[in-house]
């Protein structure tokens, strides 16, 4: 004679359903914490004021040196400094940065 076994409640498919339950609800509430990297948000990022004006001051002398490079007044190099020294003063009006740089050779 075979002797019926008796099955625990952990192996029964009430003890399934309550894992997957967990399981369902687990990776919910980690969707929910990480939703804004699973679904980034579709308008652009918006820019600061400071961003804006730095932009538009680089934009506006970036087009003075384009200009004075296409009338052969400065050479390619000499483009490239204005254009390093424009954008230096542009974070300076617009307080993009926080001071000078460092000298070459110099930790901040």
């Amino acid at each position: 004679m075979a002797a019926k076994t008796e099955r625990s409640f952990l192996d029964g498919p009430g003890a399934r359903a309550i894992a997957l339950l967990c399981f369902l609800g687990s990776a919910s509430v980690l969707a929910y914490l990480h939703r804004e990297q699973l679904w980034p948000a579709a308008d652009a990022p918006v820019q600061s004021a400071e961003e804006a004006a730095f932009l538009a001051c680089v934009g506006e002398r970036g087009a003075h040196i384009d200009k004075m490079l296409k009338d052969g007044v400065v050479e390619e190099a000499q483009a490239a400094l204005f254009r390093g020294r424009a954008e230096a003063l542009c974070r300076d009006q617009t307080g993009g940065s926080a001071g000078p740089p460092p000298l070459p050779g110099m930790r901040q």
